[in-house]
């Protein structure tokens, strides 16, 4: 898996996935409000179960899963970025507090920081 240079000073460890076939809705062309971060995930979490997870709110455009450098294990946050705002909203307003293996999974929207 490969970490992309920006998501590297982010998440020095993260596994960047892009989904899906190549087209003009890449992740550095989509709106930041398309993006959801995903935290409390179970370790044992991959790629397919957060696909098979959140594929039904709208078309992933790309998951960014954080891991542990030496033991690639999860560390229990994701980042899923969805073609377009809406979809993200409802996977936010369907996913926010409901529990995925026993751990409640929390999302949010991220946000610009000003300058």
């Amino acid at each position: 898996m490969a970490t992309s240079s920006v998501s590297s000073n982010l998440l020095p460890s993260s596994s960047s996935r892009p989904i899906g076939s190549a087209s003009q809705d890449s992740p550095c062309r989509l709106p930041l409000a398309s993006r959801i971060f995903v935290r409390n995930l179970p370790y044992s979490t991959g790629e397919a179960t957060l696909i098979k997870l959140f594929s039904k709110f709208g078309q992933i455009v790309e998951i960014k899963l954080a891991r542990e450098e030496e033991t690639w294990r999860s560390k229990g946050y994701a980042f899923i970025q969805y073609s377009s705002q809406e979809q993200a909203v409802l996977a936010l307003e369907e996913m926010d507090r409901k529990f995925c293996r026993d751990l409640k999974v929390g999302l949010s929207m991220l946000k610009l920081q000003s300058p």
